[in-house]
């Protein structure tokens, strides 16, 4: 019996010992549930943060096509319209080119018909009798008519 009572002594501190781990265990256990708990807290907080960052970011890049999109489009008709004002200028320069040739022609005949009306007034100067037998388209013409033929061929041609 006194082996029964050691026995029954030693099962007796074993369930306390096992009593004392189990509440040990459990207060572990709760401790561990506890973290767990924050854990997942903070695990879902990341993730509705990262939800948000990734929604943010898509919007966002979708707003950068969009406007990568009109300022493509915006240049590709900035482009045209500088074209076609480049052609514009360059036909309007042509132009301007031939007009300015024209001008240039026009003065040099201006200048030649000059030169010619002064040669034929010199003519007309050093020989008068001459010059009255070219200007006069009849020979009975007076010196008026001479004089009114002379100053319409000094007068300049209009172009």
């Amino acid at each position: 019996m006194q082996r029964l009572r050691m026995d029954l002594h030693a099962k007796k501190e074993q369930c306390e010992a096992l009593e004392r781990d189990l509440e040990e265990a459990k207060d572990d256990n709760e401790r561990l549930d506890e973290e767990l708990s924050r854990a997942q807290q903070a695990w879902d907080a990341l993730e509705h943060e990262f939800q948000v960052a990734k929604d943010t970011h898509e919007q966002q890049s979708q707003d950068f096509r969009d406007a990568a999109r009109s300022w493509e489009a915006k240049l590709v008709a900035e482009r045209a319209q500088h074209a076609k004002d480049v052609e514009r200028l360059k036909a309007k320069l042509e132009r301007f080119h031939a007009q300015a040739d024209t001008a240039k022609e026009c003065r040099r005949l201006q200048a030649e018909i000059e030169r010619f009306q002064a040669k034929e007034a010199n003519a007309c100067v050093d020989q008068p009798f001459e010059c009255k037998k070219i200007l006069s388209p009849k020979p009975a013409a007076t010196d008026s008519a001479i004089s009114s033929q002379g100053s319409q061929r000094m007068r300049r041609p209009t172009l």
